[in-house]
């Protein structure tokens, strides 16, 4: 995993798009269905995001950016931008989930493969996005990823 902060316009460091394999092609981001997720809400799971979450108390809106070798997650706050790749060897698994005590919340992890330690990413799907995160974990996630596990809301 790396992680760092980035410019506020988004751009990687060189180093964290050597990591990731480089670019899709224009094609084959069309070919996929797009490699960006809808807006999401980080709420808990590395320990950067978390600081840079803390940092404002502004919802902290997320989104996911996918790659060759893996995949990126940028997290948008007022003065600063944080980006955590992860590469596709570290993905133990992803889930969505509802929460009872908490009607109409829907919930995404990514589980990491860590040694001696379980770690989770998890985000809240906003209900104005439900289906198109749906069509991206269907469409472009299932083309870039082999993924051991997957549970749908």
């Amino acid at each position: 995993m790396y992680a760092d902060f980035i410019e506020l316009n988004g751009d990687l460091p060189g180093e964290m798009h050597a990591y990731l394999g480089g670019k899709f092609t224009f094609w084959e981001r069309i070919k996929s269905g797009g490699t960006g997720s809808p807006k999401l809400v980080y709420c808990a799971g590395n320990s950067l995001l978390d600081v840079a979450a803390d940092m404002n108390p502004d919802l902290n809106f997320s989104n996911i950016e996918l790659f060759p070798n893996g995949l990126v997650i940028r997290l948008y706050k007022v003065n600063k931008m944080v980006a955590v790749a992860i590469r596709k060897e570290e993905i133990q698994s992803i889930n969505t989930y509802s929460e009872i005590l908490h009607p109409g919340a829907n919930y995404f992890n990514i589980k990491l493969k860590a040694p001696n330690r379980t770690q989770q990413i998890t985000f809240e799907v906003l209900a104005n996005a439900e289906r198109p995160f749906t069509r991206f974990l269907k469409h472009a996630w299932f083309k870039c990823f082999q993924i051991e596990h997957l549970q749908m809301i």
